[in-house]
């Protein structure tokens, strides 16, 4: 777990009351900045998220990614911030003395009720703050890795499990890319 991009976005100033009281000058000022500051963002964050990737050719890790993410909810429950947006870039395959989501080198159909279930009795269950939730990179894998195959139903699978554990963990999953995120950003 890696956390390779910490930052906020202010939000546009909208409230006409608020905008009718500032002085021509610093309103052309401060709408200057905020659209630059979502550039910024948009071209440190895509950076950051192509580094983040694993190289080709890179074996199957071990990925603690249930226990990481009970990690990330803590730093969550500390942030004063009333709402919170968490951007994963993970291929979502636990692969730990947990479970693993694998069998003989290629991904394998889940049970979500059932794997839900063992997360927990095993006490792997978090608390998001009702973060909204988004994913990038679920179900990747190396191309050139042989049994690469990712059928339609085990990406389901995957999917319906990480919204049931997001639900669970008082999250809202708002989109799961498998691979490809294809939703904007709130």
């Amino acid at each position: 777990m890696q956390r390779l991009f910490d930052g906020r976005l202010e939000p546009l100033l909208t409230d006409k009351a608020i905008r009718d009281n500032q002085g021509m000058e610093s309103l052309k000022n401060l709408d200057k900045c905020l659209a630059e500051q979502r550039q910024y963002f948009a071209k440190s964050f895509g950076g950051l998220m192509a580094k983040s990737f694993a190289e080709q050719g890179d074996n199957i890790a071990k990925s603690e990614i249930l226990d990481s993410l009970k990690r990330v909810s803590q730093d969550l429950q500390s942030d004063a911030s009333t709402s919170h947006t968490l951007f994963l870039i993970s291929d979502m395959l636990e692969n730990s003395a947990f479970d693993s989501f694998y069998r003989n080198n290629a991904l394998r159909l889940i049970s979500p009720d059932k794997t839900l279930q063992q997360v927990k009795q095993q006490h792997l269950l978090a608390d998001f703050a009702g973060a909204k939730i988004f994913v990038a990179g679920a179900g990747l894998i190396d191309t050139d890795a042989k049994n690469n195959y990712r059928s339609g139903k085990i990406l389901q699978q995957l999917e319906a499990f990480w919204r049931d554990y997001f639900t669970a963990s008082n999250g809202v999953l708002v989109s799961f890319g498998a691979p490809a995120l294809n939703v904007e950003l709130q």
